[in-house]
């Protein structure tokens, strides 16, 4: 998931990689620029008065769905039992962590830790990372991107006005290079079916269906 954002970058600036050094860097700039103005409208929208982002919030909500389906059973005070059909897993809310995995990965109650939650009592939003919230994303667009000056206005020290710059010296690896972002943990394609179900979206490791699996 850390490679995630430089993934999406390269995504969005692979038609730009093959434009002169000054081009290209204006392009990121306009891109960057007209994407922050879109953060700014979205997160200053007085429609999102919850705790957590409008995208954050409705994967917490279909959690939320998923645990209604499950069965929560204290081990101590901050650690549970949660069975789906005939599978367990061990939250422990103290250390944030489930067996699943995805809770430590995302910081975000997954489906067994948000069953585990209601059954203690506590709110779902005290184990949810302060990044998933409306003030820090609200904070990633409080910066302002100012357009480059004019070329006739740069102030060139002397030591760099006639300095050579050379390409940097890179061993291609074989094939073609990948253009497409590889997916984090939790991603699948709308395109990927479910060898369970037949829908998309999901692997059948993550299938809330009760069909059996196809042969």
């Amino acid at each position: 998931m850390t490679s995630n954002n430089a993934e999406s970058l390269n995504s969005l600036f692979k038609k730009d990689r093959h434009s002169p050094i000054l081009s290209l860097i204006e392009s990121i700039r306009k891109k960057l620029r007209n994407g922050f103005m879109r953060g700014v409208r979205a997160s200053a929208q007085s429609q999102y008065t919850s705790t957590l982002t409008p995208m954050i919030e409705e994967k917490l909500r279909k959690n939320v769905d998923k645990a209604n389906r499950l069965v929560a059973d204290p081990i101590d005070q901050l650690t549970y039992d949660v069975r789906n059909g005939t599978k367990n897993f061990v939250v422990n809310l103290d250390e944030k962590t489930c067996t699943c995995r995805r809770f430590q990965l995302e910081h975000l109650p997954c489906e067994h830790a948000v069953a585990a939650v209601k059954k203690s009592g506590y709110s779902i939003y005290l184990f949810c990372s302060l990044y998933y919230t409306v003030e820090y994303w609200r904070a990633t667009y409080s910066d302002i991107i100012y357009p480059v000056p004019n070329e006739v206005d740069w102030e060139i020290p002397e030591n760099l006005g006639f300095s050579n710059v050379l390409p940097p010296l890179v061993r291609r690896r074989c094939g073609r290079t990948k253009t497409k972002r590889i997916l984090s943990t939790g991603e699948f394609s709308q395109r990927q079916k479910c060898s369970r179900c037949g829908a998309t979206g999901h692997n059948r490791l993550t299938c809330t269906s009760q069909m059996p699996l196809a042969c």
